[in-house]
């Protein structure tokens, strides 16, 4: 069973957090996106990525481990449609669990700190 996509925008935290909560992919479309704010965000509730191929997408998605990257180009949107028709091999639950444990592991807020005390104990 397929379900509609849905587009968001300029939505304000709680409404932001709901729609990850209940969606069952992220969609990044950008063509130039670094480490993306929103992407992380979609990390931090389990929710595999599907992005286009850039410099930041290179850092959270590993393909069918914690979502998939696709060709950027003009037909990005219906490319990632087909994809997601034809995903019978995809399994949602494991790559879910990867990016929530990507997330953790990695961008969560308690490890980036950590990683910035021990940048700045290195240079003083």
């Amino acid at each position: 069973k397929c379900s509609p996509i849905e587009v968001y925008r300029n939505l304000d935290d709680r409404s932001r957090d709901k729609y990850l909560r209940e969606a069952s992919y992220f969609l990044q479309t950008s063509h130039e996106e670094g480490l993306g704010l929103a992407a992380l965000e979609a990390l931090s509730f389990g929710k595999p990525l599907i992005c286009s191929e850039t410099d930041g997408s290179n850092e959270y998605v590993d393909n069918l481990i914690t979502g998939m990257k696709i060709k950027q180009g003009v037909n990005f949107v219906s490319d990632f449609c087909k994809i997601l028709l034809e995903c019978k091999n995809w399994d949602y639950d494991l790559m879910s669990q990867n990016a929530f444990q990507l997330f953790n592991t990695k961008f969560a807020f308690n490890v980036s700190s950590e990683r910035l005390n021990t940048i700045i104990k290195e240079i003083q």
